[in-house]
């Protein structure tokens, strides 16, 4: 096959061999840690048709496994973002970008008929170059443990969901009448918990993404006032919306939530509240930035003026 047809001729191999002064892992360990990663799959498995590897030999069948998530976004060799695979067998880790899925056939398992075709395929390709043909095994036998490893895993979760399917014990709900049945409609929010001047909430900051720890602020509410956008004000001066999902953390007077709405979230509209005025004393903090360089421009002022007015006299 010629190289304008392979498909990693279109794509850029990056060399991740470690370079001097950088931390080595021990390889065993590496290579145990993707292959026990709780994210990896049996469809991460696959086999890249490629001549990059041994330019000689032409287009083989060459044993990769699809780079996680999180590999990607640590990996320096990754900054243009896309899909990437690590060729397997290799000491150098060379990795390739793919667009799709269909450029990468899944590897079925090592007696799988497609299996023995692309081994026997390779076979007649690399055998005559010594080096070539012992990496491309070797990847192959990283391919096979792992493809042993997960397909273990995934029986023993098969086996605990079918036992656990056995020893489910089902309660049928005694009859009724017709006529005394009633349908349940499911709503996914109600509106039982009202909020007051004072309440301590927590919500996520949109500058940041959903549920991690800085997005995650805590403020009190000075003020309420549903005629706005923004119908709580916070001390904090965080404009929420009506969408925003929020939990109350503390009520003013201490009391606990009544059972059953501790730890409550849910959109801000789905909490009642109504217009109560201003916190005694309270201001957000734009308000107080305000009034402090209010405050210091005052003084500057008055510093300015006696300072002129004992120039004026110092003159007469």
């Amino acid at each position: 096959m010629s190289k304008s047809s392979d498909p990693a001729a279109k794509h850029a191999v990056v060399d991740l061999t470690l370079e001097d002064g950088e931390e080595d892992v021990d390889t065993a360990d590496f290579l145990d840690g993707w292959m026990t990663h709780d994210d990896m799959q049996l469809l991460d498995l696959r086999w890249h048709r490629t001549s990059v590897m041994i330019k000689k030999a032409g287009a083989v069948f060459w044993p990769v496994r699809i780079l996680r998530a999180d590999e990607l976004l640590t990996n320096g060799a990754c900054l243009t973002g896309g899909k990437y695979c690590e060729f397997l067998g290799d000491s150098r880790r060379k990795i390739t970008s793919f667009t799709s899925l269909h450029q990468l056939p899944q590897f079925l398992g090592p007696t799988d008929p497609d299996t023995l075709e692309k081994y026997e395929q390779t076979k007649s390709k690399l055998q005559q170059y010594k080096k070539g043909w012992e990496k491309w095994k070797y990847g192959f036998d990283l391919l096979v443990r792992a493809h042993g490893l997960l397909a273990q895993q995934h029986n023993s979760i098969e086996r605990v969901l079918q036992e656990s399917a056995r020893q489910a014990i089902i309660i049928p709900e005694p009859e009724k009448p017709a006529k005394r049945r009633k349908v349940v409609k499911y709503v996914p929010y109600k509106k039982e918990i009202k909020l007051h001047v004072g309440d301590i909430i927590q919500y996520n900051n949109r500058l940041f993404a959903m549920g991690t720890r800085q997005g995650r602020e805590i403020s009190q509410i000075i003020e309420i006032n549903p005629s706005l956008p923004s119908p709580l004000v916070l001390d904090s001066g965080y404009k929420l919306k009506r969408s925003d999902i929020i939990m109350r953390v503390k009520r003013p007077d201490g009391k606990p939530e009544k059972r059953g709405q501790e730890g409550c979230q849910k959109p801000l509209k789905y909490f009642f509240f109504s217009r109560e005025t201003r916190l005694k004393g309270a201001q957000t903090m734009q308000e107080e930035l305000i009034e402090m360089v209010k405050r210091d421009r005052n003084e500057i002022n008055e510093q300015a003026m006696a300072m002129a007015t004992g120039h004026r006299e110092r003159v007469r």
